[in-house]
């Protein structure tokens, strides 16, 4: 019945090429405050002195979700997604009688499942949230943080 409706492979490949070219359209590019992009740029350079491979922000998944941080091997797939948590990703809880005062902010929705469909489909994910960035007094501390948050996300 819908037979005729179905499109050819040809054309299959190369909506996919154009899409992955356009990265889904500008109207889906993540708009990140600039406290939250300093905090990205700052990991983004600790990170150059941290590993041997490259490191990109804003970084285009091939299930074409974007991450703020992605480190990859030369011609590999990337090694570890970084997220940080930051005004972009958290809300605020209505709800202020929880457990302690820590947990006044919750992930979004949207940033959860991101993270879900990317572990899913195999892709490591860290999280460094802004404040505790923020916390972090020299750059030498900001690399022992890097090492050991490599280390754990494998």
């Amino acid at each position: 019945l819908y037979g005729k409706y179905e499109l050819e492979d040809a054309a299959v490949q190369s909506l996919r090429a154009h899409y992955r070219k356009q990265r889904g359209g500008k109207l889906r590019d993540v708009k990140l405050d600039r406290s939250v992009e300093k905090v990205c740029k700052d990991i983004a350079d600790s990170l150059q002195k941290v590993v041997s491979g490259s490191v990109s922000r804003q970084h285009q998944t091939e299930l074409g979700m974007a991450v703020d941080i992605a480190v990859t091997k030369k011609g590999s797939k990337p090694i570890v997604f970084i997220e940080v948590d930051g005004s972009h990703s958290l809300m605020r809880t209505l709800d202020l009688t929880g457990p302690s005062p820590s947990q006044i902010s919750r992930v979004r929705g949207p940033v959860l499942l991101k993270r879900y469909l990317l572990q899913k489909h195999g892709f490591r994910i860290a999280v460094v949230p802004e404040d505790f960035w923020r916390s972090l007094a020299d750059s030498r501390e900001k690399r022992d943080f890097l090492r050991e948050l490599l280390r754990s996300a494998g």
